[in-house]
């Protein structure tokens, strides 16, 4: 009998879209057609969220999913509730403070205070779906495409940028995909061909490093991603379209981009995250990974743990 191991995943993005999260359901279904670009219920489900991606987020926006219940706000039981009876005699006898009580300004000014602290706490409880809100922008802006796995491409002077900074960088192989990437958008920029040729020649001049298949599991099992990026990069220099090397780099970045994350460690988390990009410019899942970590990167470590998932 054949299960279907993404259905946890498949019934985890039904319930965020039930709740209006769809940056989060999005962000879902991308990751399992990442694992698995032909899984029909992942398909699916980013088809029939499409239409909802174009305007606000409605309360119950999928007719078709079953309703769940309204979520609710408790405020602490230990916050301080406004009792007006009370502050008349806890006013002090100062004319300036009597004459603010007498036009009910200090009730009302305490009364917004209160309301404000309170909302500091709330709002931090709910990064991790502030997160999840500009995961669903993005996919907003997918949205009016004609497919929802094509990303919008970032500014050509941005990535020509990039291509220049990795190649100054000594990371030859990700410059060569990023200036690969400006001249499919503009066959006339010249310099980028140019370097495309010049990188291409220099990456395919590199001595192979070979693993046997039983190393190479071993590595895998042993998540030593360290070790597997040397290989996984040498194999792409010297074949940039092999799939099965593509495939291995992809799960290469995604593990360092977590146990960077996980350590507590964004600038190297987004460093990994910004490289797959540059391999993979139209998979989604590098640039949702990227917006969640920017609205994580001051979160708690409950929060960042809830997270987690989404880079791996």
């Amino acid at each position: 009998m054949i299960t279907d191991p993404f259905i946890p995943k498949l019934q985890e993005a039904e319930a965020m879209a039930r709740r209006g999260n769809f940056g989060k359901a999005v962000a879902i279904y991308s990751e399992i057609l990442h694992r698995d670009p032909h899984h029909a219920a992942a398909q699916q489900g980013l088809t029939r969220l499409k239409p909802y991606l174009s305007g606000p987020v409605q309360p119950r926006p999928l007719d078709e999913l079953q309703p769940s219940d309204e979520k609710k706000i408790k405020i602490s039981r230990e916050a301080p509730r406004f009792q007006p009876s009370d502050w008349s005699a806890r006013i002090p006898s100062q004319p300036f403070v009597k004459k603010l009580n007498d036009k009910g300004l200090l009730k009302y000014g305490v009364f917004f205070l209160l309301v404000f602290i309170g909302l500091w706490i709330l709002l931090g409880d709910y990064r991790s779906e502030l997160a999840a809100e500009r995961a669903k922008n993005q996919a907003v802006r997918i949205g009016n495409n004609q497919s929802p796995f094509v990303i919008p491409q970032m500014e050509l002077a941005a990535i020509w940028e990039e291509a220049l900074r990795f190649e100054k960088e000594g990371l030859p192989l990700y410059a060569y995909y990023r200036a690969q990437q400006v001249a499919k958008l503009d066959r006339r920029h010249k310099e980028s061909v140019a370097l495309v040729v010049a990188l291409e020649a220099r990456l395919s001049q590199q001595e192979e490093i070979k693993l046997t298949p039983g190393e190479l599991s071993k590595y895998l099992s042993n998540q030593s991603f360290t070790e597997l990026r040397a290989y996984s990069e040498n194999w792409l220099a010297r074949n940039p379209k092999n799939p099965k090397a593509l495939a291995l780099h992809a799960q290469v970045l995604t593990g360092l981009a977590q146990s960077a994350f996980e350590s507590g460690d964004d600038q190297a988390a987004e460093r990994f995250l910004k490289l797959g990009r540059a391999v993979f410019p139209t998979d989604l899942v590098w640039d949702v990974r990227l917006l969640i970590l920017q609205d994580l990167q001051r979160g708690s470590f409950d929060e960042r743990k809830k997270m987690l998932d989404y880079f791996g």
